[in-house]
């Protein structure tokens, strides 16, 4: 089963979180509910194929990017609807949303220091991809 990178205080390591090595064995996790189970979403897609990174990016979202496209496409179709628990309260559940992330068409980018000036972020993701 794959880790989380955890920091010295065992919190997810946000600073783990880095650009996907290929959004065709990316998935987008959504629809989470708040301080969900990080180990049972991982197990989930564990069962589907094996997962090469997990990044929690926020608190009812996560990327996964498995080993293979054909990982990814499994558990966008066969993950979609399932319901996943919060860690506190196993009562509370919804339903997750898997989406490939090759389907997702725009990108958020957040936490950063508001005195940090936007021209700098554009000119970085326009040497990763042109910006429409």
């Amino acid at each position: 089963m794959s880790t989380i990178s955890r920091d010295s205080k065992g919190r997810v390591d946000r600073d783990v979180l880095s650009v996907v090595v290929d959004k065709a064995c990316a998935v987008f996790v959504g629809r989470l509910p708040r301080k969900y189970d990080q180990n049972h979403v991982l197990q989930l897609c564990d069962s589907v194929g094996a997962v090469r990174n997990f990044y929690a990016s926020g608190d009812t979202y996560a990327f996964v990017e498995f080993k293979t496209g054909q990982s990814a496409k499994a558990a966008a179709e066969l993950l979609n609807g399932t319901l996943v628990s919060s860690k506190e309260d196993k009562a509370q559940s919804s339903k997750a949303t898997f989406i490939e992330a090759m389907r997702l068409t725009r990108l958020f980018i957040g936490g950063f220091n508001r005195s940090l000036d936007p021209s700098h972020i554009e000119s970085a993701i326009r040497k990763i991809e042109p910006v429409s």
